[in-house]
């Protein structure tokens, strides 16, 4: 289509706008542009509009001149620009470009992508602005399309929102960006300021778990100028190079305090015998510091140094206790006093934290600690941690190497020798090594007398379709709150034998109740159900929904237990809500069951009309054991409702 009338009869419309209407009449120029614009009339109803427009500027009356020309520059305008279109000489390639600071434009870090208004807006709206609800707006888009968090109108949003008031959204963004990778270094080194706060802590942590040492000349020039919490984030970035050995030394010469502890800790991740030495000194006079910070420290001297420390401090304590027996018995006291009582604690609590700070440690010198250790009769009361803290060292670590493998049949060992002590060790290293169905015929058994052992580990296992049984640990910042320790998904490879569920199930009682699955009402053994739980064997979602059905209508029901009711196709729900108002008259809890509850409407009319009936009797009593007239209104009002024909939906 031939554009060029139009071009033509815009540009006289603009002379005829700068020079004023009254002149319109005389412009012949703008006459043979409205002519040609007849032949296009008849095209189309704007073109028909457009051409009645411009008829009535001609010849129109004179006070409506000026409202006109306006109104058909605007119809002119809107029609060009639909048909504007941009081009250049050369071959057509794929859409590789550049945006700020270099970053590489959308999905797999090198293409364009064409995304809607309403696609990103929700997206800037939360990382730019502030209120509620930002970050659920955030988790759930992400959650939905993370691709858009790589898109370069957003990605330097997110390097703004590491400075957001809410500490949650902008550690949340931090973990995001460090998903991005690379490209989005040019974007967190662009303005840093060493001198600054939160906001330049979350850079510096981004950049070193992307770029580890590749950035290391990075850290070296910011640290002279830099302050405080920047500072500390600056020198811990320096464990990724070994070549920073005699910088870290030079600054324990000048550092103090918190600083110096820092650099302490990330001596802990260089090798050589310097290093080595420097820590074997520092063990002697600080024992439970040395623990601490040698805690994440991957390096061949860590185990030796964390096994004598342990070692030398149980012998210590074994002695102490011998001799203060011994002393009692020669003074015939029948317990010792108060003051010591409190000092033999104090040295037991130090013992326990030596022997966590153990966790994932394993080689030669661990294993003769661990197997000294066990033979004590005077460290008995400590059997547990020793087991505690090999339990948690073989689900963290998987079975790749000589010496992870050594350390489970270690455990196993203990097991054999010294019993139900070293039960969880020994379950957690046969659920790796073994068959899933070996590991149910030794352990099963056992679970009403090992039952606390044998659930603290089946309560770090999840389910998960695409993946199979694993042991998850979840991202979280150390225990200084400075650095991500990442997830961690070990695979059980042999699985988990199925004989487990029902007896689960049968022996709940035995599950430790200080476990919860986070965001949800499960806790105990129901936490550990949840996580394992599978859709896609039948027999097993018959077995979930006898067991929670059973629960709901016995016990407390809640919206957890009816939503997974629900995904194992489960399809009686008689009586629930009843149970629900016979524990509690709170009708909140009552609109969030009708809210999940898959029943008709008869069947909620039945069992609400009961609730009225239940609390009703409870309001005539003399006595009254709770409240219920300010819940009993609002079930009348429900029931109203239903019977005149409303529906579930308008009760919630």
């Amino acid at each position: 289509m031939n554009l060029q009338p139009f071009y033509d009869l815009r540009e006289r419309l603009l002379v005829s706008a700068a020079a004023g209407t009254q002149f319109v009449q005389e412009d012949f120029r703008l006459r043979e542009a409205v002519k040609k614009m007849e032949v296009f009339a008849k095209a189309s109803p704007v073109f028909a509009r457009m051409s009645q427009m411009l008829a009535q500027l001609l010849d129109g009356e004179k006070e409506k001149k000026t409202e006109t020309l306006l109104d058909v520059l605007g119809l002119l305008d809107a029609f060009l620009t639909t048909q504007g279109v941009s081009q250049m000489e050369g071959n057509l390639l794929p859409a590789v470009e550049e945006g700020r600071a270099g970053l590489p434009l959308g999905d797999e870090q090198s293409s364009y992508q064409e995304i809607p208004y309403s696609r990103l807006q929700p997206i800037k709206w939360a990382l730019t602005e502030t209120g509620s609800s930002r970050q659920s707006t955030l988790e759930e888009n992400y959650k939905l399309q993370p691709e858009l968090f790589m898109d370069f109108r957003i990605c330097p949003l997110m390097i703004q929102a590491l400075n957001d008031p809410y500490a949650e959204i902008g550690e949340m963004v931090c973990g995001w960006l460090i998903k991005i990778g690379e490209p989005v270094i040019p974007l967190l080194k662009e303005g840093f300021n060493p001198k600054g706060k939160k906001e330049m802590v979350r850079r510096v942590r981004a950049i070193s778990e992307i770029a580890g040492a590749a950035e290391n000349d990075f850290y070296c020039a910011q640290i002279p100028e830099s302050e405080k919490e920047v500072k500390e984030a600056l020198i811990r970035a320096l464990r990724y190079s070994q070549e920073n050995q005699p910088f870290l030394f030079e600054l324990l010469k000048t550092e103090r305090g918190k600083m110096k502890t820092t650099v302490q800790w990330v001596l802990g991740f260089m090798e050589g015998e310097e290093v080595s030495g420097y820590w074997k000194k520092r063990a002697s006079a600080a024992p439970v510091e040395t623990a601490d910070l040698l805690r994440y420290a991957k390096t061949s001297y860590a185990p030796a140094i964390l096994a004598e420390i342990v070692r030398t401090n149980a012998e210590d304590l074994i002695r102490e206790n011998e001799e203060r027996a011994k002393q009692n018995k020669e003074e015939k006291k029948s317990k010792t006093n108060k003051q010591e009582e409190e000092k033999l604690r104090a040295r037991s609590d130090q013992l326990v934290k030596l022997i966590y700070g153990c966790t994932g440690k394993t080689g030669r010198e661990i294993e003769e600690m661990l197997e000294w250790a066990a033979a004590q009769e005077g460290l008995k009361s400590h059997y547990v941690i020793f087991a505690t803290m090999m339990a948690d060292t073989i689900l963290k670590n998987p079975l790749a190497s000589k010496e992870a493998e050594d350390y489970c049949r270690l455990a196993e060992r203990f097991f054999a020798q010294y019993g139900r002590e070293y039960a969880r060790p020994a379950f957690a290293a046969s659920l790796l090594m073994k068959s899933s169905e070996e590991t149910y015929d030794r352990f099963s058994g056992s679970i009403t007398s090992m039952g606390y052992s044998i659930f603290r580990v089946l309560q770090t296992i999840r389910y998960q379709e695409d993946i199979g049984y694993f042991v998850y640990t979840e991202a979280v910042l150390d225990d200084r709150g400075t650095e991500i320790i990442p997830e961690q998904i070990h695979v059980l490879e042999q699985g988990l034998d199925l004989r487990w569920y029902p007896l689960i199930m049968e022996n709940r009682k035995h599950c430790p109740d200080d476990y919860f699955e986070v965001g949800t009402s499960f806790q105990g053994a129901n936490a550990v159900l949840y996580r394992l739980f599978r859709k896609d064997i039948p027999q097993l979602c018959q077995q979930y929904g006898e067991y929670f059905y059973h629960l709901a209508i016995t016990a407390e029901p809640n919206v957890g237990y009816t939503e997974l009711l629900v995904r194992c196709g489960w399809t009686k729900f008689d009586g629930i809500l009843f149970q629900a108002a016979k524990k509690n008259a709170w009708v909140y809890q009552l609109r969030m069951l009708i809210n999940v509850l898959p029943i008709s409407r008869e069947q909620l009319t039945k069992e609400l009309e009961m609730i009225q009936k239940l609390w009703e009797d409870e309001s005539q009593k003399k006595t009254k054991p709770r409240n219920v007239s300010s819940a009993l209104p609002t079930v009348k009002k429900w029931l109203e409702i239903l019977h005149n024909g409303g529906t579930v939906y308008e009760l919630v």
